[in-house]
């Protein structure tokens, strides 16, 4: 979103930022309780460059800057759980072509050796394979988990770290 802080009467959104791909020729959007022609009678000049714009009124640019500060606090939480964890790149791969909304489970599973993967994720505790099984099938963070199970996010880290290390193992 772009601000324009000479002037507290009216914001610019960049359209093109917020909606990558926009076609037709209004780019921009100009947020205020003043009316266009209000608007236009007082910043012709300055909005002329953004021209053709909309007008929006304040409640609806509230709505966008809602979105965006949700967006960076998701953005900011997701960077703050997800832990670098170390293990095989084969595993990750695999992994990572199971959480892929082209790819299923089984086809996936039959790329690498099923009788190798079943046996890793066996030797897991239960609650390891839970989970592994939340974290990199359904995508959970590691807080998740944490809350959803009643513990803190460092045992559930540890315990998936321990997993990986398991699972490792069988990848040798």
């Amino acid at each position: 979103m772009n601000i324009n802080n000479e002037n507290k009467e009216y914001e610019l959104i960049n359209l093109k930022f917020e909606y990558p791909g926009i076609k037709g020729g209004v780019t921009w959007a100009v947020i205020s309780d003043l009316s266009m022609e209000e608007l236009m009678e007082k910043y012709g000049d300055e909005l002329l460059k953004y021209s053709p714009v909309i007008l929006l009124s304040v409640e609806q640019g509230e709505a966008f800057k809602d979105f965006h500060r949700n967006e960076h606090k998701h953005d900011m939480r997701e960077a703050r759980t997800k832990l670098p964890i170390n293990y095989n790149e084969e595993l990750h791969e695999f992994l990572g072509l199971i959480t892929s909304s082209n790819v299923t489970e089984d086809d996936a599973i039959n790329k690498y050796d099923l009788e190798l993967l079943r046996e890793s994720i066996d030797s897991l505790t239960a609650v390891q394979q839970r989970r592994i099984k939340l974290y990199f099938f359904e995508g959970l963070t590691f807080r998740e988990i944490a809350a959803r199970e009643g513990v803190s996010t460092k045992n559930v880290y540890k315990s998936v770290q321990e997993a990986m290390k398991k699972i490792k193992k069988f990848w040798e």
